[in-house]
């Protein structure tokens, strides 16, 4: 009896201070379950076939385009009609590759949307039907098939039209639902969307705590083992429903992503940077620790910046002087300071890959 006593007493006390530590997170961060990570087994399906498009205006392909041609005829044959391939004209037809995205739990007759490349050398395919074309899965079997007017709306990076890209709403018939197995031996796995241990370590402990019991179980960085309670056996949905709302503070790895077209810095504004001096072009970057006085001790930063630009600052003016804590500023203060002296977008990426690759930056840099 006391043995048992004195584990009620050791698993509250976990509780407790599980509660504790999640109370001391920043609420601002908090994130749902849902959010960053998905159950094992509940994913979308890639299905893909290929199909014939009539109705063009002349737009279609060539009578080099033989799959197009094979294709036809061999469509007229199942219909009845027995026809030379040689007789066969296809500039108002073309071959497409048809793509689409089964979602899971998606039952029979529901409605999916359709894509459609041109697979020969037509030159739109504006104004087409496409013909019933069935629609596969990995694994051979039909999933769904589609059929319907063809609808142009894809268009490339500058804004035109991409005529041999076309899509249909709701242009296919689900006939196959995928097979979907969340449940192993009274299990589920949950895993999130990128690995990080103290994430997936985190998660774990929020569920504990959640139901009061411990059922979640990290088995790396990216996957936890949720044992289902007695009392969810029957429930699964509401189950899984209590767990994607539980909210947790996610910890990954920090990173600056910078946009070189228009110079946009996101991400920078918490990331630290350590002591560093460099020279690009006609800047000089000193961004070092000093202290106050003797009696406060306290570390500071200052970013120096000469001969830049005279008008705008004398040399050696200290454009950021206080800042706290340790001998570090952030790469959003830095960013923010060069911005307002006109530093082109090219020089400030270069002089944030030139202090990370010196060792004073420790995030990773992503251009884009």
């Amino acid at each position: 009896m006391r043995a048992i006593l004195r584990f009620h007493l050791l698993f509250v006390g976990i509780l407790a201070i599980s509660v504790f530590c999640l109370l001391l997170e920043p609420a601002c961060a908090e994130v749902r379950i849902k959010e960053i990570a998905q159950f094992s087994g509940v994913r979308d399906n890639q299905i893909m076939g290929y199909g014939l498009v009539v109705g063009l205006n002349g737009t279609g392909d060539k009578g080099k385009s033989v799959f197009t041609v094979k294709a036809i005829a061999s469509m007229l044959r199942k219909m009845g009609l027995m026809i030379n391939s040689a007789d066969v004209k296809v500039k108002n037809s073309a071959a497409v590759m048809i793509t689409a995205i089964l979602p899971p739990f998606v039952k029979p007759g529901t409605k999916i949307d359709v894509t459609l490349s041109s697979l020969g050398d037509a030159k739109s395919l504006l104004g087409g039907t496409l013909l019933q074309s069935p629609l596969q899965g990995p694994d051979g079997k039909v999933y769904a098939v589609a059929q319907g007017s063809i609808s142009i709306a894809s268009t490339d990076g500058n804004g035109v039209q991409n005529m041999t890209v076309a899509r249909i709403p709701d242009g296919a018939l689900v006939e196959r639902e995928v097979p979907v197995t969340m449940e192993k031996d009274g299990f589920l796995a949950l895993s999130l969307v990128k690995t990080d241990f103290t994430t997936c370590s985190r998660a774990a402990e929020a569920i504990n705590v959640e139901f009061g019991q411990v059922i979640a179980y990290p088995e790396d960085g990216s996957t936890i083992k949720i044992k289902i309670p007695e009392l969810f056996r029957n429930d699964l949905v509401k189950f899984i429903s209590k767990i994607e709302r539980i909210q947790i503070v996610p910890d990954y790895r920090s990173t600056i992503v910078i946009n070189e077209r228009t110079g946009t810095i996101v991400g920078g504004k918490e990331v630290k940077i350590s002591e560093v001096s460099l020279t690009h072009m006609n800047l000089n970057i000193q961004i070092k620790g000093k202290k106050e006085n003797a009696v406060a001790a306290q570390a500071r930063s200052v970013v120096e910046l000469s001969h830049y630009n005279e008008a705008l600052f004398k040399e050696g003016e200290a454009l950021i002087n206080d800042v706290p804590e340790g001998g570090e500023i952030t790469v959003g203060e830095l960013a923010k300071y060069l911005n307002s002296l006109g530093i082109a977008p090219k020089d400030m990426i270069a002089i944030l890959h030139s202090i990370k690759a010196a060792g004073a930056i420790q995030s990773d840099i992503q251009i884009i």
